[in-house]
């Protein structure tokens, strides 16, 4: 999905990929990016710049789910640090982002359409019609498509609470030719698979995961990073099959989870310790 259809026929618009299959892997990535760069305190100039090259990164990859996340990591990392620039910064990159969607559309490099391609959006433009091509309206497809994708697995959860099993939702599914059952969101597909009470328990172990990781960041700038970063994910989650892209579910929960454990051996329950514990030298 490295297209941007405006509904033209003469051209589409390419979408930043890098070195993933789509924009959208390759988003989830420079948020959490930018996000942990919070941690590294040295060489902040070169921190600074190489901030600003990937949030221009993020703009390109032109997911607005994306940059809205990236708002609600600043905004926990703000409650968490108790400071005011990640709150700054947050409404910076709404106002960037808003501004941007506006002008994508007469700045974003081109492509054009095959004979094929135009059949079959010939034929999508039958089926959905009204569909806008404006990025910020509501009727837009893709956001479209998103909100209702939304609203039939929520429907799928509540009149089918037992699930139908894995396999049934979301890329597995679209890959094996399964009807599918619930699609974009996590949330709902796993709920679609394990049943309501499964896609509960995975609520509360992202919740419960969220929560220790913003009790640790009273004592690591890290785990603030981290749980910034944990927040945009899970705040993806809602919207898109965001662990359909490897990568988030090896890497974000596994450096969630360490950092947990880590924190809990070096602070045990009842300590009234407030720095780091000591380490031996051993013998």
């Amino acid at each position: 999905n490295f297209v941007y259809n405006t509904g033209s026929e003469s051209h589409f618009l390419r979408r930043l990929v890098s070195v993933f299959l789509s924009p959208l892997a390759t988003s989830y990535m420079l948020v959490v990016a930018l996000l942990l760069s919070v941690a590294l305190n040295g060489r902040r100039r070169l921190l600074a710049a190489l901030a600003v090259v990937s949030f221009a990164g993020l703009l390109w990859t032109f997911s607005r789910a994306s940059v809205a996340a990236l708002v609600v990591g600043l905004c926990l990392l703000a409650l968490v640090r108790r400071r005011v620039w990640p709150l700054a910064a947050a409404v910076a990159a709404a106002a960037i982002g808003v501004g941007f969607a506006h002008v994508f559309t007469s700045i974003a490099p081109e492509g054009h359409w095959t004979k094929a391609d135009l059949a079959y959006q010939r034929k999508r433009a039958r089926q959905h019609p009204g569909a806008s091509g404006q990025p910020l309206n509501l009727n837009e497809s893709s956001l479209h498509s998103h909100w209702e994708n939304l609203k039939h697995g929520l429907h799928t959860d509540v009149h089918h609470p037992q699930g139908y099993g894995v396999g049934n939702a979301g890329q597995t599914a679209s890959r094996t030719n399964v009807p599918l059952e619930a699609g974009e969101s996590n949330y709902t597909e796993i709920a679609a698979e394990t049943g309501l009470v499964g896609g509960l328990l995975w609520i509360a172990w992202g919740l419960a995961l969220l929560v220790a990781l913003a009790l640790a960041a009273r004592f690591s700038v890290f785990a603030a990073a981290l749980a910034a970063a944990f927040a945009a994910i899970l705040a993806l989650a809602i919207q898109t099959d965001v662990i359909g892209d490897p990568w988030v579910a090896y890497c974000v929960w596994a450096l969630a989870g360490a950092l947990v454990a880590v924190r809990t051996r070096a602070f045990p329950e009842g300590s009234r310790t407030s720095g780091p514990a000591a380490v031996s030298s051993g013998s």
